[in-house]
């Protein structure tokens, strides 16, 4: 008896009968999850793995997630715009700042009376 694995073409295993006797199965004996046998009234079977553990299930994949080529490229668009606002919004954010921590030349600032233009 082996354990589940995902090799489809290999199988050891043996069957012990009633008989004490004991019989080799290989991979010519085995039939696979989704397999049919044709040209035969009738047959006598065992299960050996059921379930997660079939040979076939072993070997199934998920689909891959198929998007088309416009698709791509417009999430990609879509990222380099985003990153071009965030990079606009960093910049005048920095630009802002900047000026308001310089005032005008032409406007005299005094905390207690407020802005006042210059006097000559």
């Amino acid at each position: 008896h082996e354990c589940p694995n995902k090799e489809l073409y290999t199988f050891t295993g043996t069957l012990k009968l009633s008989t004490g006797a004991d019989v080799p199965l290989g991979p010519d004996a085995l039939l696979l999850r989704g397999s049919q046998l044709r040209k035969a009234a009738w047959i006598t079977g065992i299960v050996i793995f059921t379930g997660s553990e079939t040979k076939m299930m072993q070997n199934s994949m998920n689909p891959p997630h198929k998007r088309s080529q416009l698709e791509r490229n417009m999430n990609t668009m879509l990222i380099m715009v985003l990153l071009l606002q965030l990079l606009l919004v960093v910049l005048c954010s920095i630009l802002i700042t900047i000026r308001d921590t310089q005032f005008d030349w032409y406007l005299s600032f005094n905390p207690l009376k407020g802005l006042q233009f210059l006097e000559s």
